[in-house]
């Protein structure tokens, strides 16, 4: 699972959490951010990397994320998306379905680091 370290306000007043998984080696799916109940995970930024030729993709628990791609990387692969607002409010990449964790699927075994960047919300 991950380490959900520093939080941080941007001004738009919402905190916002910076979680860290140093590597992903299983295939299968792995925990990125625990889920909380009556809350769903948004993420707002992230970054992949993978030193090998593994599908990668997000998930809320075990169900694909609408909004979520299917990454086939290769070796020394990476992608990234940054925090981005419009309009005074911040641009949701995807989210989870409520009280479900945001996890990483590998559809193989490969070291695979994974930062996001998430804010909680309840609908």
């Amino acid at each position: 699972m991950a380490t959900v370290a520093t939080s941080f306000n941007y001004g738009y007043g919402r905190t916002y959490y910076w979680a860290t998984v140093n590597a992903v080696t299983s295939s299968g799916n792995t925990e990125v951010v625990a889920a909380v109940t009556g809350k769903r995970i948004k993420v707002v930024s992230y970054e992949l990397s993978s030193n090998d030729d593994v599908q990668i993709k997000f998930q809320s628990a075990t169900n694909d994320i609408h909004g979520s791609t299917l990454w086939s990387s290769t070796l020394n692969w990476g992608t990234r998306t940054d925090f981005t607002s419009e309009g005074g409010y911040v641009v949701v990449r995807m989210q989870t379905n409520e009280a479900e964790a945001l996890n990483i699927n590998l559809s193989g075994a490969a070291a695979t680091g994974v930062n996001v960047s998430v804010l909680y919300y309840s609908e």
